[in-house]
């Protein structure tokens, strides 16, 4: 065999065997101004983050998990939606999460699972962040739409099969306008909860939830 063909057998060979981990982008609700719904006692904007770093501090301590990285985190007081998107299409594999929550008067918590779709008439109208999109924005939920959704159901098969802590319900496609430009795949996450929910609990089993669709097996 050829010197040169053989040392770029072995080279791809060597790429395609060694895959980075994926990304987990967990984006929270909103910003120190605009805290959103009342929930548990508390507000929406706390709530997310609450969950985001109790999911972060479990994924990183499990042998196999996804890297993560917060989006808008506490002491963000503003949105930079530019900047965060140049970020995160930055990432070569990456999910985006984004958590929501809203007050329930069921004494068990339950989760709303969404899964990003493409709304021809507004995403095609508003075309802000076009400019930093790899791809032809067009493109994007054309290409993401399908993975969205497969990751939706996922997420909701694992939690029906593997908790009785939390009620699911079934996964629903909406256009999230928010969001436009975004490459990645993407999925929202909305609790419903009271002030005796046991928020640790609930982020614990989020986080392993979240680890088996980022490393399915």
């Amino acid at each position: 065999m050829n010197k040169r063909l053989s040392t770029l057998i072995i080279l791809i060979l060597s790429c395609t065997s060694v895959q980075a981990k994926p990304l987990l982008l967990l984006q929270t609700f909103g910003t120190k101004q605009h805290t959103g719904r009342t929930v548990a006692g508390g507000t929406e904007r706390g709530i997310t983050i609450q969950l985001t770093e109790i999911i972060n501090d479990v994924l990183a301590n499990l042998e196999e998990a996804p890297q993560t990285f917060i989006i808008n985190p506490v002491g963000d007081n503003k949105k930079k939606p530019l900047e965060t998107l140049n970020k995160i299409n930055q990432a070569r594999q990456a999910i985006v999460v984004q958590l929501t929550a809203s007050q329930s008067q069921q004494a068990k918590p339950s989760c709303n699972i969404f899964y990003r779709c493409y709304n021809p008439l507004t995403d095609q109208i508003k075309r802000p962040y076009a400019p930093l999109t790899p791809i032809p924005l067009e493109d994007v939920y054309l290409l993401n739409f399908g993975q969205s959704k497969i990751l939706a159901k996922s997420f909701n098969e694992y939690l029906k099969t593997t908790n009785d802590f939390i009620d699911i319900n079934e996964p629903m496609g909406i256009p999230l306008a928010g969001v436009r430009g975004i490459k990645h795949p993407m999925i929202q996450i909305e609790v419903n909860i009271n002030k005796d929910t046991q928020i640790m609990q609930l982020g614990t089993i989020l986080a392993h939830a979240l680890q088996k669709i980022a490393l399915p097996t």
